[in-house]
């Protein structure tokens, strides 16, 4: 509303002999770039006005009916969020349990490393995976980093990873590559 009062104003102060309703007419035609063209500035202060009013007015009013049109998108996206947060339920049952442990999505992308059990982090990198914030390249090359930095191949990143690894030259070569690759 400041937009369109802004530029209804800067349009009238510039061509005075206009009236009101033939400023909004104008105004509005130029943020809605429809430009109909009944009412136009006469003076070079009112074109000079309208030039720069023209760029900032359409991009911010652009940006305005963006913001508004994704409103139902983000209502939709957190809904699937809360269901998929939500799918579990409050209690663990023996079919959570399984779907957690060892359902397809587990399985498909080695999320669990125990079939009995599941870790707070395997549950959150699972519901991550499930609601789209996470992609199966995202955690590929996850672990490919994280098996650059696990030397001697424990699976566990620690002090006894620490070391001279990189000074050698068939590492260095490979982690060279790696960055290459953008994998690291």
């Amino acid at each position: 509303m400041a937009l369109l009062a802004a530029g209804v104003c800067g349009f009238k102060a510039t061509e005075p002999l206009h009236s009101w309703a033939d400023a909004l007419f104008c105004i509005i035609g130029t943020l809605t770039t429809a430009g109909i063209g009944d009412v136009v500035p006469r003076g070079n202060r009112a074109k000079f006005f309208i030039a720069v009013y023209s760029l900032v007015g359409t991009l911010a009013f652009a940006r305005f009916i963006g913001q508004f049109a994704l409103r139902p998108l983000e209502a939709a996206r957190r809904r699937a969020q809360r269901a998929v947060l939500e799918k579990y339920g409050a209690v663990l049952n023996e079919q959570s349990l399984a779907e957690v442990t060892r359902g397809a999505v587990v399985k498909k992308l080695g999320l669990s490393s125990d079939d009995t059990l599941c870790t707070r982090d395997e549950f959150t990198l699972l519901n991550l995976v499930l609601q789209g914030k996470v992609s199966e390249d995202d955690i590929l090359e996850c672990r490919q980093a994280f098996d650059v930095l696990d030397t001697n191949r424990d699976g566990v990143l620690s002090a006894q990873d620490l070391g001279s690894r990189w000074n050698e030259p068939r590492w260095n070569e490979e982690y060279m590559r790696l960055r290459r690759e953008r994998l690291l």
